[in-house]
């Protein structure tokens, strides 16, 4: 193997790392964010609030009737503290599908000359 082409191979392993680690941090990093924003009591007075005017919306006075929700916490709450595990998988395998495949096709372009690159 070419000393060239190992230099390529490292560097694009080296962005398909950098870029899948930035991503699982900022997932991270919203995660916390989300939470402490919404862990409030401010927040949480205010999802009480909707529900109450969702129960109130039974359908009489206007088109549509509101299922109240059956949590006393608000659904991003609930999702981002409860279901994180499944978010975070798909958060991160899917880009990391998507970005392999085009980074493979990326070294093959690269690759197919067999020429190295001008210095």
């Amino acid at each position: 193997m070419r000393p060239w082409k190992l230099i390529y191979d490292l560097a694009l392993l080296t962005v398909y790392l950098a870029i899948l680690a930035g991503i699982a941090l900022w997932v991270l990093h919203m995660r916390r964010s989300m939470i402490a924003q919404l862990d409030q009591p401010e927040q949480l007075e205010s999802w009480q609030e909707w529900r109450a005017a969702a129960a109130k919306q039974d359908g009489t006075h206007g088109p549509v009737a509101r299922e109240v929700p059956r949590s006393d916490l608000p659904p991003m709450l609930l999702m981002m503290r409860d279901n994180f595990p499944a978010m975070f998988f798909a958060a991160t395998v899917f880009p990391a599908i998507i970005l392999g495949f085009f980074l493979l096709v990326l070294r093959g372009v690269l690759r197919q000359s067999g020429t190295p690159p001008p210095a």
